[in-house]
């Protein structure tokens, strides 16, 4: 079974409103928040019962008190953003 998802908007939205996430490897959403200036919430390796018990502990209030919103996701996830980083991309590519 073939999963994955380029990069799951709800997740992308949920990042950028402050709420932490629960998400896979295979949703392509998973890079902006590993090694990057967003890492509210968590990636996992595997979508089996690991998803619905991080998804449950978002939950409790004292798990989300650790993942305070702190606007870095708004600003790093922005259409404006990921133009800019487009447009620069493709001035690189032209040689």
């Amino acid at each position: 079974m073939h999963r994955y998802d380029p990069a799951s908007k709800v997740v992308i939205e949920s990042l950028m409103r402050g709420t932490p996430v629960s998400t896979t490897v295979f949703d392509g959403a998973a890079d902006l928040m590993q090694g990057g200036d967003c890492t509210l919430g968590r990636v996992l390796d595997d979508p089996g019962g690991a998803l619905a018990a991080a998804t449950t502990q978002w939950a409790d209030p004292e798990t989300r008190c650790i993942y305070e919103p702190n606007g870095s996701c708004a600003e790093t996830l922005s259409m404006a953003r990921h133009v800019q980083r487009l447009e620069s991309i493709s001035t690189e590519l032209r040689i």
